[in-house]
């Protein structure tokens, strides 16, 4: 294979162009002939195609290619690794000229540092494949190695001298996000029918996501086809193959309520159900000039619904849903890196942020304002917005929230939480009464249980209420075998429940 064979990712190739023009005719790169450069390093995430750029860079040189993995060398007995690092080199001067891959390269040379008495092998084979990296220079043996890990590299083995290009291969680019789909289905799928526009759409949504990654999706879509067939794909198809292949949704629990089941004002329920229209339909959404909510801050008093509202409309979206709390990052600010990983990983998803106002406080007055700063660079992204990630953050004192985090691009949509009116809270204890085993006095109606229960509670205050209303009675008719709730066990619940909350 050749450049021409991979999709996209020009700047990449014109980084191993120069190499190569630079190592193989030293005079072109500007450099004497005296002066030999060799050693490229390829880094980046695992699944981008290191090892493929390898091989493209022999194809563009028309040369051989000799790839190396630490166990075409290693074994167990005393100094057979090392002597075998020496013979891959003279078998690659042998086969010369060529272009000598060296894999996961880390393995030949991690970092000495720290390393025990007792590893004199790696120590051996260590300063074996260093002197080796000099003294093949100008044998006409282009040395290629790759890694996953730059930091675990020994950093003598990586300086200027052995390797003298440092080469990222990023995740694929638009182009060849658009490619590596248009292949896979090409090769996978040669007779079911694609929508284009939902291809150029995903593929400009999966930023991020790797070779790897993609290619997997499209090899699902066959897995699919197969078990329920159909005729054309479009974003639907895609996605769901995309879940497929993450095999994770990450946290939303089981019992998770529809938006149409939750005690909400209407206003609040039409907000909700919008922006969980704009979340699922994005490709339509995108083509009237719409857009995918970047945060949104859920505000109000407690126990009125705000983590049920955000994992309802996760399940509504069909969005991954990951949550966390601010005492959480700031108990353990890597969580934050973490947290951003799993969302790009598992994305379309939700980021849950709980007391939001502990880690998104003023940050005049707050002591944790660099993990603030770090929560936000996070949200903006190093590199611009990852797509496909809302974050929301739930507070009950949006007052005390950083101007920075609620301007536009970061909290933009903020929707407000109140306590339930006596309609809503009848309707939240109808349905209460209605799902729950036991038996309630025939005069305990919605409206005179809302009545005891009494003006200004959450609704998770009401169901703590009426908990607390049957275990009362069951413990007050465990003998009596009455097992019926009174008003009197209601009264006591809500002393139990709101204690110096209660003014009655």
């Amino acid at each position: 294979i050749c450049f021409d064979d991979i999709h996209g990712m020009e700047s990449v190739k014109a980084r191993l162009h120069k190499a190569m023009t630079t190592i193989v005719h030293p005079a072109e790169g500007g450099f004497s002939k005296v002066k030999h450069r060799n050693g490229v390093l390829l880094f980046g995430e695992p699944g981008n195609g290191k090892t493929v750029f390898a091989e493209a860079l022999a194809g563009e040189l028309g040369i051989g290619f000799l790839p190396v993995t630490f166990g075409d060398v290693a074994s167990k007995w005393v100094n057979d690794t090392t002597e075998n690092v020496v013979n891959i080199f003279a078998d690659a001067r042998a086969q010369a000229p060529c272009v000598l891959f060296l894999d996961e390269i880390d393995s030949f040379i991690s970092s000495r540092d720290g390393a025990s008495a007792g590893q004199e092998e790696i120590h051996r084979t260590t300063n074996t494949m260093l002197t080796e990296l000099v003294n093949i220079r100008g044998s006409g043996v282009v040395v290629v190695a790759a890694t996953n890990y730059l930091d675990k590299l020994d950093a003598a083995a990586i300086r200027e001298g052995r390797f003298d290009y440092k080469i990222e291969v990023t995740p694929p680019d638009l182009i060849a996000r658009q490619g590596i789909l248009l292949d896979g289905l090409t090769n996978h799928l040669p007779e079911i029918d694609y929508d284009l526009t939902s291809v150029f759409s995903v593929a400009r949504r999966w930023e991020g996501f790797s070779v790897k990654r993609i290619q997997a999706v499209t090899e699902e879509l066959a897995e699919m086809v197969e078990e329920a067939p159909f005729s054309s794909i479009t974003s639907v198809e895609l996605l769901a193959a995309l879940r497929r292949v993450q095999g994770r949704k990450g946290t939303l629990p089981s019992n998770t309520k529809q938006l149409d089941d939750l005690i909400l004002t209407t206003q609040l329920r039409f907000e909700l159900t919008t922006i969980a229209t704009r979340m699922s339909q994005i490709e339509r959404v995108e083509e009237l000039g719409g857009s995918v909510p970047a945060g949104l801050l859920f505000s109000g008093p407690p126990g009125t619904g705000k983590t049920e509202a955000a994992r309802s409309l996760a399940l509504r979206s069909g969005w991954a849903f990951l949550s966390t709390s601010g005492h959480d990052l700031i108990s353990d600010p890597t969580r934050i890196d973490t947290l951003l990983a799993d969302a790009k990983d598992i994305r379309p998803c939700i980021v849950f942020i709980d007391e939001a106002d502990d880690v998104l406080a003023a940050r005049k007055m707050s002591p944790v304002s660099s993990i603030t700063n770090k929560l936000l660079t996070a949200m903006d992204g190093a590199a611009g917005k990852v797509p496909d990630i809302v974050f929301i953050a739930a507070t009950n004192h949006p007052e005390n929230m950083d101007p920075a985090a609620l301007r536009g691009g970061r909290f933009t949509e903020k929707l407000v939480f109140t306590l339930p009116d006596q309609t809503r809270l009848e309707t939240f204890v109808q349905h209460w009464m209605a799902n729950s085993p036991a038996t309630f006095d025939r005069l305990l109606n919605p409206t005179v249980v809302v009545a005891l229960i009494g003006d200004d509670v959450s609704i998770a205050d009401a169901a703590a209420i009426l908990q607390a209303a049957v275990n009362h009675m069951i413990g007050r008719t465990v003998e009596e075998k009455k097992y019926i709730v009174t008003a009197a066990d209601i009264v006591a619940a809500r002393s139990t429940i709101l204690g110096y909350q209660d003014s009655n």
